[in-house]
């Protein structure tokens, strides 16, 4: 990233191994950033529960970048939801439990944290999820856990793998 002034160039930062796109592109798995006048979007999908998309928005100046929010907005890589197999309690940021809601509720990610940010020193414990119902209502905010699995990393909620607590529709039909 450059800033321009009085006709000069001065580099301010950087996005290593980034695109300018404005697509993901799935089979290569990569970082993508999306460059306007005015912020970037950098978007980095993950296999989290289900395969995700997670993405903030940058604003630049002659400091560098600067998040515009702590935690992440999360969209699914393909259209479609999460459907609760069975009970689950949703909290607040400070953790208290605000909602419960019961198997056969469909559910989409809203917010979180990214936890592969430093993939030599992967958070494996407190990431956090928000998630919404279909028409944008805030549920509240899941804690999972990150563990070594087999194939990559699993996720669990109350050490329960979330594959036994969400069932992944990813054409959005129940």
């Amino acid at each position: 990233m450059y800033k321009c002034e009085n006709g000069d160039l001065t580099e301010v930062d950087k996005i290593d191994d980034a695109m300018v796109t404005g697509d993901y592109d799935s089979e290569k798995d990569i970082t993508v950033a999306e460059i306007s006048a005015d912020k970037i979007r950098v978007v980095r999908c993950q296999k989290v529960i289900c395969s995700l998309q997670f993405y903030n928005y940058f604003s630049y100046g002659s400091t560098g970048f600067s998040a515009s929010d702590k935690l992440y907005d999360i969209e699914m890589t393909f259209s479609g939801n999460m459907v609760l197999k069975k009970l689950v309690s949703f909290c607040d940021e400070s953790g208290k439990v605000i909602k419960k809601l019961e198997a056969g509720q469909a559910l989409v990610p809203s917010k979180g944290n990214y936890p592969f940010e430093d993939l030599d020193n992967i958070k494996l414990s407190g990431n956090t999820m928000e998630f919404s119902l279909e028409n944008g209502e805030t549920v509240g905010f899941i804690t999972y856990e990150l563990k070594k699995g087999e194939y990559m990393f699993d996720a669990y909620i109350d050490g329960v793998n979330a594959d036994d607590i969400f069932e992944v529709n990813e054409l959005g039909d129940i």
